[in-house]
């Protein structure tokens, strides 16, 4: 494929597909539209119901992506929001996106589907992992509408264990970790279940879980430690490679203050949205809370009061 100035303008990678040991990567032409919706892979999917897309993509090598992107820097990155789920993260992804300015890549799952293949192949050099990792980024951050100026990624909640080497691919760019109270988060889950979640559905490795953490019957167990797994590894962010802690709890004022400083754009850059309705019957979240108060404080109540004291010290 010839990379000339215009060859992938407007399009946007949407999947990825190892081949041996290197992917390939297949695009979509996205053209001026924004990425606005609250996961990435919602504005695909409305893209694919049109024809055009079945007929049309582009497949490229690593390589070929790595030159469009040099030769195309794309958007300021800006911030990763790394999150523990049902914590708020979806709320802030939209806020930022209420700005037209900004871009917000929510949950990709190409992003995602790169990650998984460096998990599965360690010894893959850092080095090409990082160069993919930056160049797959610096392709979801090109402009598109016109007028934006800045891009954030918010992660899956189990990318975190993957710090490491976003760090290492995005030295300067600010990242964050939200969390909450862990018994809510415990309770959302148990209301709705997430299927990665779900033991069985997806790869136990991917959230830090091997087959002997899968007990029959013992969903909350699984879920337990898989959250407490992803609130260590979001306190290794903090300690050792400078993501900010944030607690959906804090007055939402001073939090936002401390989120905008954090990600280097003005307050005012940031429209106000209306509040979410609380959803759930009280008496079902009562019954949830009781059942899942024992798991909760044996599991995640220690890691959540480190969480709290660091971010604390962070506060000053």
């Amino acid at each position: 494929m010839s990379l000339n100035a215009s060859s992938l303008k407007g399009w946007i990678p949407v999947q990825l597909r190892w081949d041996g040991d290197e992917p390939r990567v297949r695009w979509i032409l996205l053209g001026e539209r924004r990425l606005v919706e609250t996961r990435f892979e919602r504005t695909i999917d409305a893209e694919m119901r049109r024809p055009f897309h079945h007929l049309f993509r582009r497949d490229t090598s690593m390589a070929e992506m790595e030159a469009w992107v040099e030769a195309h820097p794309g958007l300021e990155f800006c911030g990763m929001v790394f999150h523990l789920s049902r914590c708020g993260s979806t709320r802030m992804a939209e806020r930022l996106a209420a700005n037209e300015q900004y871009v917000v890549a929510a949950q990709p799952g190409v992003l995602e589907s790169l990650l998984e293949g460096c998990r599965q192949q360690p010894e893959l050099a850092m080095e090409l992992k990082v160069r993919w990792v930056r160049a797959l980024v610096g392709a979801l951050a090109q402009p598109r509408a016109g007028g934006e100026q800045r891009f954030f990624l918010k992660a899956e909640p189990w990318q975190v264990h993957d710090v490491e080497l976003l760090r290492a691919a995005f030295p300067d760019v600010a990242m964050l970790f939200l969390y909450r109270e862990p018994l809510a988060v415990m309770v959302s889950h148990a209301a709705i279940p997430a299927e990665w979640l779900i033991p069985g559905v997806r790869r136990a490795a991917r959230v830090r879980m091997v087959l002997e953490n899968v007990e029959p019957g013992r969903t909350d167990l699984y879920r337990g430690r898989a959250l407490a797994a992803i609130c260590e590894s979001g306190l290794r962010a903090a300690e050792q490679y400078g993501a900010m802690l944030v607690n959906d709890a804090e007055a939402p004022g001073a939090m936002w203050e401390r989120v905008a400083r954090h990600f280097g754009v003005p307050l005012a850059d940031l429209p106000e949205l209306a509040d979410a309705a609380e959803m759930g019957a009280r008496d079902r979240r009562v019954e949830l809370e009781e059942r899942l108060r024992g798991v909760t404080d044996e599991l995640l109540r220690s890691v959540y009061t480190r969480l709290e004291t660091a971010r604390r010290a962070q506060v000053g």
